[in-house]
């Protein structure tokens, strides 16, 4: 059996096929798609698989999108980079090599997944 097979038929069931079952634990109760037949249990567990793929493969997204450094950040580096002021520019590239060091932590802490 499929982990959290249970938990996550009615999410997978509407990412494959949009809104058309309702279910209770790992049956469909109702079925209302016009042309499709109900899925069997096969293509059910095969829906789960494709959806819990899905969500593991942007999960690391939002992780990701909550823990990367302001993007005001960056733009008030290059400000200063660009403003003609030695010191505003050094402060700037300092800035921005602390920025660009800070998404690379990022990235590394979440990394993109492999499948």
């Amino acid at each position: 059996m499929i982990d959290n097979f249970e938990r996550d038929l009615a999410a997978a069931l509407a990412y494959v096929y949009g809104p058309v079952a309702d279910t209770a634990g790992t049956e469909i109760t109702a079925w209302r798609h016009k042309t499709l037949s109900q899925p069997s249990q096969a293509e059910c567990e095969a829906a789960v698989v494709e959806y819990q793929t899905y969500m593991a493969s942007i999960a690391y997204q939002e992780k990701r999108a909550d823990a990367y450094p302001s993007y005001q950040d960056f733009l008030d580096a290059q400000v200063k980079i660009n403003s003609g002021d030695q010191d505003l520019i050094t402060e700037g590239e300092a800035q921005l090599a602390s920025y660009i060091e800070a998404c690379l932590a990022v990235k590394q802490q979440y990394p993109k997944p492999r499948f």
